[in-house]
């Protein structure tokens, strides 16, 4: 979902790999939990690293 948004609006895709399974469900149960800032801040991370990665090819 947050990719398709991202990419709706002429940003980058984020992808989530195995490596950040983990990280990535504990930001979802924080969410669910009323906390959006992990989810935030992992989005962001990932975004941050599709962007470095576009950059650099």
């Amino acid at each position: 979902m947050v990719t398709r948004h991202l990419v709706q609006h002429d940003y980058l895709p984020i992808v989530v790999t195995r490596d950040d399974r983990n990280d990535y469900i504990d930001a979802l149960e924080a969410a669910d939990d009323g906390d959006l800032n992990p989810l935030v801040k992992f989005a962001s991370r990932l975004h941050r690293r599709s962007t470095l990665q576009a950059i650099s090819t």
